[in-house]
């Protein structure tokens, strides 16, 4: 049983009701579909919900990785779509090196960090990341990147965010992000017309929402807008 609750973002403006132990709100917009439920005013007692949309079917040709737990990192090559389907738990890293016309897509799970260095319109989307101590997502001398709907969960230091490293044109989107260091960065000449939009932030301490390089227009034009 709880005393009170809330149902987060604020910003949101979900209209919710209690009946006993029981919450109802509806959610109608997928782009705001991450939601946190905080009871008793304490973030230790918190609920995540991740209303996507629908799960793709997997394409023709895709690498599939099904339900269960697999242990080692995920390599992703050029013109390859890894599916990461719903109850896939992957011990390792993604990594996306010197790649084009990528994508790693699904709902499953991978427990390590995002590495994208030296790619072009490359794709991560709907699959959750989660660890103990881990750089969260790095992007670093890339372009046309996109993060979407990406679940990103993880606890202890040195958890950085998603690092916008020396790319442009890169976007992240409609994705939830709970870490305990800096939550977003831009670092590193080269750095420009980035879009980070509808973002809901859960951070637990330990670094800010903007890091250093943050805020700084390094190449210009680098948009944060609809940070929650």
């Amino acid at each position: 049983s709880f005393s009170s609750y809330a149902v987060r973002p604020d910003q949101y403006g979900i209209s919710d009701s209690r009946s006993g132990n029981s919450i109802t709100f509806t959610l109608n917009d997928n782009n705001k579909g991450k939601v946190i439920v905080e009871f008793d005013n304490d973030y230790n007692k918190s609920l995540f919900l991740f209303a996507d949309p629908p799960k793709p079917s997997v394409p023709n040709g895709a690498r599939y990785i099904g339900p269960g737990y697999h242990k080692g990192h995920i390599y992703v090559g050029s013109n390859e779509t890894v599916y990461l389907d719903a109850g896939a738990i992957v011990e390792g890293d993604i990594n996306m090196h010197d790649v084009s016309n990528a994508r790693v897509i699904g709902r499953g799970w991978y427990l390590g960090s995002l590495w994208v260095e030296r790619t072009s319109n490359c794709e991560v989307s709907g699959v959750h990341g989660g660890m103990l101590g881990k750089w969260t997502v790095n992007i670093k001398d890339s372009s046309y990147f996109t993060i979407n709907h990406l679940k990103l969960l993880y606890l202890g230091n040195e958890t950085d965010g998603i690092s916008f490293n020396g790319s442009g044109n890169c976007t992240a989107k409609n994705s939830f992000i709970m870490n305990y260091d800096d939550v977003f960065t831009s670092q590193r000449p080269g750095c420009k017309d980035n879009l980070t939009e509808n973002i809901v932030v859960w951070s637990t301490g330990g670094g800010n929402i903007f890091g250093p390089g943050g805020t700084e227009d390094i190449g210009g034009n680098n948009v944060y807008r609809n940070i929650y």
